[in-house]
């Protein structure tokens, strides 16, 4: 290349303008194109023709131009689609037989690919004699090649050109330096104990986006907590990439028991790093897991127990995505199972008014009839708060033998019957009273015994299961007895009645008539063989069977002593012929 010697900037931009000959020319006035990439060094630049697609450089385009070029023209030098002159736009330095300038009347257009050199007015005219330079971006870097590999030329015309002209030769362009790993598809699903829903693909490029074939991609796993192991129990897998760039791990992967999200991490050449990421979720439900809190409630109505049910998978992880039912045996209501933050599903279990023992059952419907979880909630009897007391009879002669029942029944705030109390009653007259019956339907008994003292007294009945003690009271009667006058010396004597005619012996008549009197007497009773003794009046018949009979005849006095038997035999004798 010719010495270039730096003039001022207004002289620099006059030469970049390559005006040529006449306008309107039928041929391009640039001649063969030499091009020579010239990234910079550090203390000058390095001229190549083959670099890699992230590499940005300089640009020597040399070139004749078939006629003299006049000032006020331009030159213009356009790369392929993705060439960038990088903005602000690059230095550019023109040399040529005469001497060498660097220009300033430079613009950038057409997505930044093209690059417009103005000639100005104070540059003299640049002759064809020998070859013209344009040095682009030197130094500098400042242009960038389309992103794919290939070759890159450039097309160079002037204002006064109909046609372009390309670049005799070209530069190669390569790929780049590995410079993004990145994880390919979505976030990969494991299943505890079990494998990914896909496996891990890794993808390395250059930073212009190319695919990277041939590099080793190393895949690591977590050192604890969620994750697993590949192949053989180790945590690293190795794969490389194909042409498309992408890394497989070249052994299988089996996951560990325990849930959440996690990372495999990858590493690539020239520091390169990423991650896939990766969520374990339990494995098929295993078994349930059932709490009350509390286990016990008073069967009210209102009170409430919370239930709390945990669908574990082989490890202990909670199974959130199975349909949970609750039966309770017809005693609590239930509340839909609720799934909550930490993996459980929670139910509320509202008492019942019917006390006794239930069986909730929590069960997965998700799995095979069977899966589930039974305990027992206990509806206790709610303490008693009311006591009732009657007396049946109310009333009792007091004549120390006579008795009546006392009964108590014991309630609830609900009105139900508590059973099993401890009641017993007292009487505030002294009054003798039995052993307390429990009848096993919230009432109790007992005897109550009168005394010989007239007046009224209090029976008390006390549950005493209780604190404070409940108490209900009934009021008995007690009524003196009749005065009794003792009849007359006359009246106390017994009555005596005779048979004053009647058969005797034997006879053959069905029917037999007797006749009786009495003294003292206020009625007759009379009675046949064994039969039962009757009132009767003189003359009294009789129809007997054949075969032995008696007749006895009494007589009741008005005190209802009944005063010595009198008393007939005979025998009726079966009819004549038989």
């Amino acid at each position: 290349m010719n010495r270039i010697v730096y003039a001022s900037l207004a002289a620099i931009a006059t030469v970049c303008a390559l005006g040529l000959g006449a306008a309107g020319a039928a041929a391009s006035q640039v001649q063969a194109i030499a091009i020579t990439a010239c990234p910079d060094n550090g203390s000058s630049c390095s001229e190549t023709t083959t670099l890699p697609v992230d590499q940005q450089f300089g640009l020597q385009a040399k070139f004749k131009v078939t006629n003299s070029i006049s000032n006020g023209n331009s030159i213009f030098v356009e790369g392929p689609p993705g060439t960038e002159f990088l903005s602000p736009p690059p230095q550019v330095n023109l040399g040529w037989k005469n001497g060498g300038y660097t220009v300033q009347g430079v613009s950038v257009a057409n997505e930044n690919r093209l690059l417009q050199i103005t000639v100005p007015a104070s540059i003299g005219v640049i002759t064809s004699e020998s070859f013209l330079e344009v040095d682009i971006g030197y130094f500098a870097n400042k242009i960038v090649v389309p992103p794919v590999p290939g070759n890159f030329t450039v097309d160079v015309w002037t204002s006064a050109d109909t046609t372009h002209r390309t670049s005799s030769n070209s530069i190669t362009t390569t790929l780049g330096k590995p410079s993004t790993l990145t994880a390919v598809g979505p976030a990969r699903t494991a299943t505890a104990g079990g494998s990914l829903d896909a496996p891990p693909v890794a993808k390395l490029t250059d930073s212009r986006g190319n695919a990277l074939p041939g590099k080793e991609v190393v895949f690591t796993l977590p050192e604890s907590g969620a994750g697993g192991s590949f192949e053989g129990g180790v945590d690293t897998a190795s794969g490389e990439t194909n042409a498309e760039g992408l890394a497989f791990p070249s052994k299988s992967f089996l996951a560990n028991g325990q849930t959440g999200s996690w990372q495999i991490l990858l590493s690539g050449p020239e520091s390169t790093a990423g991650a896939v990421d990766v969520t374990t979720v339990p494995a098929a439900a295993e078994a349930v897991e059932l709490e009350l809190a509390p286990a016990s409630v008073p069967a009210d109505g209102s009170t409430t127990s919370t239930a709390t049910i945990r669908v574990l998978d082989e490890f202990g992880n909670r199974v959130t995505g199975d349909e949970i039912t609750l039966d309770t045996e017809g005693g609590p209501t239930a509340s839909e199972p609720e799934l909550q933050p930490d993996g459980s599903f929670v139910s509320t279990l509202t008492a019942s008014t019917a006390a006794g023992e239930f069986d909730i059952t929590a069960e997965d419907a998700d799995v095979p009839p069977g899966m589930g979880k039974t305990v027992t909630l206990t509806q206790t009897v709610l303490p008693a708060t009311t006591l009732q007391v009657s007396l049946a009879p109310t009333s009792l002669p007091a004549d120390g033998t006579s008795s009546t029942t006392v009964l108590a029944t014991v309630e609830d705030e609900l009105g139900a019957v508590v059973e099993g109390e401890e009641v017993s009653f007292a009487s505030s007259g002294g009054n003798q009273i039995g052993p307390t019956v429990d009848h096993g339907d919230g009432t109790y008994s007992a005897v109550v015994t009168s005394t010989a003292v007239p007046g009224t007294v209090t029976i008390t009945a006390i549950d005493e299961s209780v604190g404070p003690n409940l108490k209900a009271a009934a009021a008995l009667l007690q009524t003196a007895l009749p005065v009794t006058v003792p009849p007359p010396a006359a009246a106390r004597r017994a009555p005596v009645a005779k048979i004053d005619s009647g058969p005797q012996g034997k006879i053959r008549s069905r029917k037999v008539k007797f006749t009786f009197s009495a003294t003292g007497a206020d009625y007759i009773e009379c009675r046949l063989d064994h039969g039962k003794w009757s009132r009767c009046k003189s003359p009294k018949t009789f129809a007997v069977t054949p075969g032995p009979h008696i007749v006895r005849i009494r007589a009741v006095g008005p005190t209802g002593i009944a005063g010595p038997q009198a008393s007939r035999h005979f025998k009726r004798l079966p009819p004549r012929g038989r």
